[in-house]
């Protein structure tokens, strides 16, 4: 076996030396013959690169099967571009890197020249063409939040899925109007997130931009968002900036939206630090309870935190303060009424500061003089509503004693006092006048013996509005000689628009004592001037100032009525009672007497007197005077004086 190894197993000197030197230089000279061929053959070269949808910032490669001359290869790209190329592999599968400096123009057509393509032997040159087509910019296929979507959080994060990843370039977040952001890119997705809150209910337009060396500015993306409404506090309790808490509050805050499900106490602060329970109402309503009662006469401050959510992403504008006084002792702060001219049928009011015991309220009110009534309530409001009318003309006091009960504070510890002086003076609106001017009537004294007195039915007659007005004042001034059983009622101006324009008409050039409805009323009447086209009006109390006068005679039913004209310096009446009383204040003024209208009427003034209110009272055997004053400018206060004291007593 040995022997059979050792003949069969040669070494390598036994090799060489025994191959023979025939053999070898033919093999040589085969091989050399092939390379020599390898090196001739003519060169070409293919496009390993896609010829459509060129990367933008790709490489273009291409190949080379043969040895190639690579220094003397020239490149030559349209449309022109900067580039820079190297060459990878030593004689077989050659390659030939081109590599663009900039991102290439997408959707373009480029043409690359390869000339002087000659192999190592310089027996064979070429040149080639070859185009290749670049694919599209990056398109958005996704986006957060979408368009459709609704309304967007304050502050949210824009988020772009792209349909390919391209260096050289850079994304921008655009927006109008503009907020800051910060970017984040993950391979193919761009995350853009907001520095600031979003201006809620604010509408923005946002953009995606594409910038690049050498390209102009691409819009990727465009769309509209509305950010959501912010959330607002609509309700509180106690209300805000109230000085009357109870102690025992127990405080609510509601908002407008429903609120995010978070632990309440990580934005809420109280100040000065109540230690409390924090809990929702409902989905709106925060319900905050002190575990001890809150302190008495103390400011407190609530303050919810503008990071507090909506379920929809809505946060406050600012951080929220709520502000509030807890109640002290239990003290009034308004009563009426007060001061002098207080009517008779007067109701006293007390305001407290805070809610109280009604009971402990009631029982420490005190009047004087005393006078039975029964309490009523509204709030914080105590009304005591006298059974009969206060005194006339006289002072009266009411009292609260010590000891008042609160719940929401400390009880009263102070004696409130208050006075008042009752007078019979009261000022009725009985209507308005063409122009909207309100006519007045003043009463004094509370009898079921009612005397009216009216002036200035004619606006050019302003000075018997002089002479009432001189009346009221002295009415005023001399209460107590009221009789009881008398009330004077006095219009001083029945014809507010007329005295205005000191026109003898109305606004709608009516003669005011000739549209009341009598046997005579016409259309057309009669005055010094001649005949007057519709001073009549176009109906019997056509006008709102008669009918104001109407109403208030058909309210009341005056004993007595006088209407003060000027400037005849006569006093006229209809019938048998108001000739008594026309006798009697013609003997305390001496002015002339006329009797029977209408006849001896219309004899003085030489016109026919139509629908007027002394025939229309008339009519009615009401008694009725017309007191004309001598002069058309003077009140002649004085000369009136005696007759209308007189009224007090005068038979009736």
């Amino acid at each position: 076996m040995r022997s059979l190894l050792g003949i069969y197993q040669p070494t390598k000197k036994f090799l060489v030396k025994e191959i023979p030197y025939v053999i070898c230089v033919p093999i040589f000279l085969i091989i050399l013959a092939s390379l020599i061929t390898f090196l001739a053959l003519p060169t070409k070269a293919s496009i390993k690169s896609a010829t459509t949808d060129q990367k933008l910032d790709g490489e273009i490669i291409l190949d080379f099967s043969f040895p190639v001359q690579r220094d003397d290869v020239n490149i030559e790209i349209l449309p022109p571009i900067d580039f820079e190329y190297d060459w990878e592999g030593i004689l077989v599968n050659q390659k030939l890197s081109i590599k663009p400096k900039t991102l290439l123009t997408p959707d373009e057509s480029y043409q690359i020249n390869v000339t002087n393509i000659r192999n190592p032997l310089g027996t064979s040159d070429s040149n080639q063409t070859f185009l290749v087509q670049t694919e599209s910019l990056p398109k958005v296929v996704a986006s957060y939040p979408k368009i459709d979507s609704g309304r967007i959080k304050p502050k949210p994060t824009f988020s772009f899925t792209l349909d390919k990843n391209v260096s050289w370039v850079n994304y921008e977040l655009i927006s109008l109007p503009y907020f800051e952001t910060q970017k984040k890119q993950t391979g193919n997705t761009l995350e853009f997130f907001t520095n600031t809150t979003l201006k809620q209910g604010e509408e923005y337009v946002i953009g995606l931009k594409l910038t690049a060396k050498g390209l102009p500015s691409t819009n990727l993306f465009e769309g509209n968002f509305l950010v959501v409404k912010p959330l607002k506090i609509v309700k509180t309790a106690p209300k805000q900036k109230i000085t009357n808490a109870s102690k025992k509050s127990v405080i609510e805050i509601k908002f407008n939206k429903n609120i995010k499900p978070v632990f309440l106490g990580s934005f809420i602060k109280i100040k000065p630090f109540q230690e409390a329970q924090y809990e929702f109402k409902d989905k709106k309503t925060i319900k905050i309870t002190p575990k001890l009662s809150l302190k008495t006469a103390t400011d407190y401050k609530i303050i919810v935190d503008q990071k507090l959510e909506a379920s929809d992403g809505a946060v406050l504008e600012d951080n929220y303060t709520l502000k509030f006084k807890t109640a002290g002792p239990v003290t009034v702060v308004g009563t009426t009424p007060n001061g002098w001219g207080v009517p008779l049928a007067s109701i006293i009011s007390v305001t407290f500061d805070q809610k109280v015991d009604k009971k402990s309220a009631e029982s420490k009110f005190a009047i004087s003089p005393n006078v039975a009534g029964a309490f009523s309530w509204d709030k914080n409001t105590k009304y005591f509503i006298p059974s009969s009318t206060l005194s006339l003309f006289k002072n009266h006091s009411f009292y609260l004693a010590k000891g008042i009960k609160g719940p929401g504070g400390d009880p009263s510890n102070s004696l409130f006092s208050y006075n008042f002086t009752t007078t019979s003076e009261r000022v009725v609106s009985i209507g308005k006048s063409v122009q909207g001017r309100s006519i007045n009537a003043y009463y004094f004294g509370t009898g079921s013996k009612k005397i009216l007195l009216v002036g200035s039915m004619h606006g050019t007659e302003a000075n018997t509005s002089d002479l009432l007005l001189g009346w009221v004042a002295y009415l005023r001034a001399n209460q107590s000689l009221l009789p009881k059983d008398r009330t004077f009622i006095v219009v001083p101006n029945s014809n507010p628009d007329g005295v205005v324009k000191e026109d003898r008409f109305n606004t709608r050039g009516v003669d005011l004592n000739r549209n009341w409805d009598t046997p005579t009323w016409t259309k057309d009447t009669f005055w010094t001037y001649g005949k007057v086209k519709g001073g009549g009006g176009s109906n019997p109390f056509s006008e709102p100032e008669t009918r104001a006068l109407r109403n208030l005679i058909n309210r009341e039913n005056p004993k007595i009525t006088i209407s003060y004209h000027s400037a005849a310096g006569v006093i006229i009446s209809d019938g048998a009672a108001s000739n008594k009383l026309r006798d009697w204040y013609s003997r305390k003024t001496g002015y002339t007497s006329v009797a029977g209208a209408p006849v001896n009427f219309e004899d003085e003034f030489s016109y026919d007197v139509t629908g007027s209110l002394e025939e229309w009272l008339g009519e009615k055997n009401k008694i009725i005077l017309v007191v004309e004053l001598a002069t058309s400018y003077s009140s002649e206060f004085l000369r009136n004086l005696p007759a209308l004291k007189g009224l007090f007593t005068y038979p009736l």
